[in-house]
């Protein structure tokens, strides 16, 4: 269609201008000058939207795509540009080249940590939702020049715009759970209706959940990073904004987020609403993050939040599934009106953005969930001063549940890899193992 075609040229565009402001052998380049001034001008709040939009999209690719590093190709290029459109990381940071590294250094000294604040604090949704990924990748690994110059931005008074644009963010995520719950419930109320009467069913696509959580998923992901490597500094900010007139916990935030989302996660992992699953995954890895160091005031602020209680909550309701019948072709999966609705198992991918996984998929996602949780529980206990935290872990925590979990690793261990591969068996059953032994 004409959305689609315009859809890659403009990204085949942007392909270009990375690959273009990225290499400092492009005339007139030398040192990244047209690099900066580019984005001297996106920075700018008179930019035109679409301009700085885009704009933001050029600088995140030209990091995926290192023009200027030595072995860079066209094939190299076209291949990470792909990975930046599914939204997955670039190649560089497993590999941690220090290329890379250096690169993410010079942008956030020619001025790549001020564009991302600066268009935080637009009131546009795609801009800031463009801002917040390339924040994220500016900060894949734990990027310690561009955290150093974000501590120095976020510290000042002048950050209070940056933090009620966070704070927007999180308060729209939680309205559209909300409200996207509603319109699940009465599609599924409808259907049924609709159904009962003898009506054919119309061609219609059922709402998923995590359709447009896109933004508070990159948030997360963008606060975790700010928080790696123990960067006591930033993990502060995220609780306290000391020279702000309003300052926001957003530690608190996250897990009010986490509790309005844990309802509907055991649904999510079942349909393939992936969104959901990786935005709760996140926030229990960001909240770990922020208390490691440890981060004795971080770690009390999270621990009154409601933490403690919400882990209890998964690992009480979160099993692995059985292998299915060989025979059955289909798999039944509950709606949220308690109807079962039939999935073919050889889909990959329903329309309205649910991925259909097999049995083992939806056990890793399980297994990395309750790792996850596991390992914000953990980070209570890093350096633990005082018994109040762990007092209140042996209290709120049923022990048994636990219990259970690492029983069941266990059990499936024994069974090779028939429920989930054994390595992810084995790190997750560990981790209630060093949980247990902390506080037993």
């Amino acid at each position: 269609g004409t959305e689609s075609d315009s859809t890659k040229m403009m990204n085949a565009s942007i392909f270009d201008m990375a690959r273009m402001l990225g290499d400092r052998k492009t005339i007139l380049n030398s040192n990244y000058v047209i690099l900066k001034e580019f984005m001297q001008l996106v920075c700018d709040e008179h930019c035109d939207r679409l301009v700085q939009l885009n704009g933001l999209k050029v600088v995140r690719a030209i990091l995926y795509l290192q023009p200027d590093s030595p072995g860079s190709t066209l094939q190299t290029q076209e291949r990470e540009y792909e990975r930046l459109l599914e939204n997955d990381p670039p190649s560089a940071v497993e590999a941690e080249s220090f290329n890379f590294i250096v690169l993410q250094g010079k942008l956030a000294k020619l001025g790549c940590v001020d564009l991302v604040v600066a268009c935080m604090s637009s009131d546009n949704k795609d801009i800031i939702l463009a801002a917040l990924m390339l924040g994220v990748t500016l900060l894949e690994g734990g990027c310690t020049v561009a955290q150093d110059m974000l501590a120095g931005i976020l510290s000042q008074s002048a950050s209070q715009r940056f933090f009620r644009q966070i704070e927007q963010v999180l308060a729209d995520s939680v309205a559209t759970l909300k409200a996207q719950k509603r319109r699940i419930k009465q599609y599924w109320a409808e259907r049924t209706a609709k159904e009962a009467a003898g009506l054919v069913m119309e061609d219609v696509v059922a709402p998923s959940l995590g359709s447009n959580l896109r933004s508070i998923t990159e948030l997360i992901k963008f606060m975790r990073r700010m928080c790696m490597g123990q960067h006591v500094q930033l993990q502060n900010i995220l609780r306290n904004q000391k020279l702000n007139k309003v300052s926001i916990n957003f530690l608190e935030e996250i897990v009010k987020y986490l509790v309005a989302l844990e309802p509907e996660l055991m649904e999510a992992i079942q349909v393939g609403d992936l969104v959901v699953v990786e935005g709760a995954i996140r926030g229990f890895l960001m909240l770990g993050e922020a208390m490691r160091g440890p981060n004795h005031a971080n770690q009390d602020s999270v621990a009154h939040a409601g933490l403690i209680d919400l882990g209890d909550r998964i690992f009480g309701k979160v099993y692995f599934e059985e292998p299915p019948n060989p025979s059955s072709k289909k798999m039944n999966l509950k709606t949220p009106s308690s109807r079962k609705m039939s999935i073919k198992v050889e889909e990959p991918e329903n329309r309205n953005g649910l991925v259909s996984l097999d049995f083992k998929a939806r056990n890793r996602l399980r297994s990395r969930l309750k790792d996850a949780v596991t390992t914000a529980l953990l980070s209570f206990l890093e350096g633990v001063e005082s018994t109040s935290i762990p007092d209140k872990m042996l209290t709120t925590v049923q022990w048994s549940a636990i219990s259970t979990q690492m029983s069941k690793c266990h059990l499936a261990m024994m069974r090779g890899s028939e429920i989930l591969d054994y390595s992810q068996l084995r790190d997750e059953g560990i981790q209630y193992y060093f949980l247990m032994k902390y506080l037993l």
